[in-house]
């Protein structure tokens, strides 16, 4: 047994090695460099932007993209830089863990092992992301939260905390809800408002800033992703394939996270209880949101919870079944392939870089062997990846380009080029609009149409875009993107559209669906009837909207449509998208209406659905319904 004077010792032995575990697996990811072209911007004077001239916030992060502002102001160099910061705010939060939460040393180095041994953890710890910064700010937040008395101090420190994680990323606020709403209980009104008023006023003040600043208080991602236009129940589908995929790729993680959760639970303590909420809340909206593209990403922090959870543990290596149990998990740890702690520079070489799940993939796989520090060979300027060079190749041709994929493209295309973002991250009009398929997609990657004179129009510095009224929408933004900051006429503009006012401006552009009631289109047409029957609905833009449904009770449905296209079927109960179907083109002799059944998904038969829209995505252009009728 070691002695207690040693304990200091072997714990800055176990930061080293986290350090050493950590540069070796140390890389950037190419959606990190969305940020970094904000931070060059910023530095070159052209301020808080994605292209030039046109204020837009690229980011999900204000916290990271300002730290990493101040250091790439001092280095002029971002590759190093992100990878040296971020290996110190890791470290800082393993070793506040360690040194200042962990209850005895074999708690400690039980922390320290789990970060070996979680792939999801090291793997973003420097992937040039926000999460290390998350990681220790919830360290701190959490190291406040149990172990010191709940008091006003307390509560304005934690708030002051809670803040800074949402500024960091605004819905990781779940993170430390719990531990908030717990310390706010034990205090009176008026000390929680003072606490309020003190502690959230960065986040406050900077939501104020970016409503001035880009005419909206949200990120631009959120609009990108939110107005997609992909039903919930499909989102759900694939935030539990999210969570299966952590399963199959980093069991040892799972079972960290089970197992503090359980031992918060039996020991009922309620500080302890409070953090595996948060673990487990934020867990769930991981699966409410679909997860996300990049395996384990979301759920590291969850997995920092679960570390200081099991640092409260007053462990004694002793023959017991809860020694026996993590012997078990560690040595599952050890022995998974991918274990942090066993892999080096040849990550990505072998079959890892083909992991694909349901869009989801390993993504330091993926990218490891062209921007893995191991791998750079002493390059200071470039991560060696031909992504990189096709961006350099870039500022040789057109001013403005469309691109998916535009971390490494756009920050070396350099500040003159143009980019816009097939999947809408950076672009203000583009986020507006709905996905070209909600049934086509990657989690994280919806692409967009580019609307005709778009392309033309933030090349020339104009509005050359050809729908009148998807023109007009595109004038509100530019006056809200480029005009006068100081302008009061454009505060009035802002203010009108974040309220909704020039909605009906997409509608127009998009095109408003037909309307037709249920009893009108549910008379059966025959095999191959004329797609221009009179008894058909020749669809426009907007589709056909089957209305006055009043609940139809069904498992199945039947729809007759023209015989050589696709068609995308919406269900909505009260006015809420339910789930989507699709009915691919089929050729049939007749060449007409084709009639076809489909099952209705539990989620709609099981509802009380009041309308259902049908649009043509795909073949000659020409749609047409004969009917539509539910089934028993």
């Amino acid at each position: 047994m070691l002695k207690v004077d040693n304990r200091r010792v072997v714990l800055i032995c176990l930061l080293v090695i986290t350090a050493i575990v950590l540069i070796r697996n140390a890389w950037l990811c190419d959606d990190a460099y969305i940020t970094f072209r904000t931070v060059s911007n910023i530095v070159e004077g052209y301020g808080p932007v994605w292209n030039v001239g046109e204020r837009v916030q690229a980011y999900t992060h204000p916290l990271w993209m300002m730290l990493m502002t101040c250091c790439y102001f001092v280095t002029r160099e971002i590759y190093y830089t992100s990878i040296v910061v971020s290996v110190l705010l890791s470290l800082a939060a393993v070793g506040h863990i360690v040194f200042r939460m962990a209850r005895n040393l074999w708690a400690a180095v039980l922390c320290v092992l789990i970060v070996l041994l979680c792939k999801p953890f090291v793997d973003f710890a420097t992937s040039g992301l926000a999460n290390p910064l998350m990681y220790l700010l919830l360290a701190l937040f959490y190291g406040t939260f149990l172990l010191r008395k709940t008091d006003i101090r307390t509560a304005v420190w934690l708030t002051l905390l809670s803040s800074l994680v949402a500024l960091t990323r605004l819905d990781s606020v779940l993170l430390v809800l719990p531990g908030l709403v717990w310390t706010f209980s034990r205090l009176r009104f008026r000390q929680i408002l003072v606490a309020a008023v003190v502690g959230w006023s960065p986040l406050v003040l900077w939501l104020l800033f970016s409503l001035w600043y880009y005419g909206v208080p949200f990120p631009n991602t959120a609009y990108a992703k939110l107005g997609a236009g992909i039903a919930r129940a499909d989102l759900i589908a694939q935030g539990k394939a999210y969570l299966i995929n952590l399963i199959k790729w980093s069991p040892f993680s799972v079972a960290v996270m089970f197992a503090a959760t359980l031992y918060a639970i039996h020991h009922r303590n309620r500080r302890l209880i409070a953090v595996a909420a948060a673990l487990i809340l934020y867990s769930l909206y991981v699966v409410w949101v679909g997860g996300d593209f990049m395996s384990g990403r979301f759920l590291a922090s969850p997995i920092l919870l679960a570390m200081i959870i099991l640092s409260q543990i007053e462990w004694r290596p002793r023959l017991s079944k809860e020694t026996t149990v993590w012997v078990a998990l560690l040595v599952l740890g050890l022995l998974w392939p991918s274990a942090p702690i066993k892999v080096g520079s040849g990550y990505g070489t072998g079959g890892e870089e083909k992991r694909w799940d349901r869009g989801i993939s390993d993504e330091r796989a993926g990218w490891y062997q062209g921007t893995g520090l191991l791998v750079q060979g002493g390059d200071t300027t470039l991560p060696r990846h031909h992504w990189v060079q096709r961006g350099v190749d870039a500022r040789s041709g057109p001013k403005a380009v469309r691109q998916s994929g535009t971390g490494f493209f756009g920050y070396f295309a350099g500040l003159e080029i143009f980019v816009v973002d097939n999947h809408a991250l950076s672009d203000p009009l583009l986020s507006r609009l709905p996905t070209v398929d909600p049934k086509k997609w990657r989690i994280g990657h919806f692409n967009r149409d580019i609307p005709d004179g778009y392309l033309a129009s933030v090349e020339h510095g104009a509005n050359l875009i050809r729908d009148p009224h998807l023109a007009i929408y595109y004038d509100t933004l530019r006056i809200i993107t480029r005009g006068d900051l100081w302008s009061w006429s454009r505060l009035g503009v802002i203010l009108r559209f974040n309220l909704g006012h020039h909605a009906g401006l997409l509608d127009e552009y998009l095109g408003r669906p037909t309307g037709i009631e249920y009893s009108k289109i549910s008379t059966p047409l025959a095999w191959g009837t004329l797609y221009n029957d009179p008894r058909c609905q020749v669809l426009d833009q907007g589709g056909l909207l089957i209305t006055d449904i009043n609940g139809v009770l069904a498992t199945r449905y039947e729809i007759s449509v023209d015989h050589n296209d696709d068609y995308l079927i919406n269900f909505y109960s009260d006015g809420r998208l339910l789930a989507c179907d699709t009915v691919k083109a089929r050729w049939i002799p007749e060449r007409g209406l084709r009639i076809d059944t489909l099952g209705l998904r539990p989620v709609v038969s099981g509802a009380d659905l009041d309308s259902v829209l049908v649009i043509g995505v795909g073949g000659d252009s020409i749609y047409s319904v004969g009917h539509f009728r539910f089934l028993p």
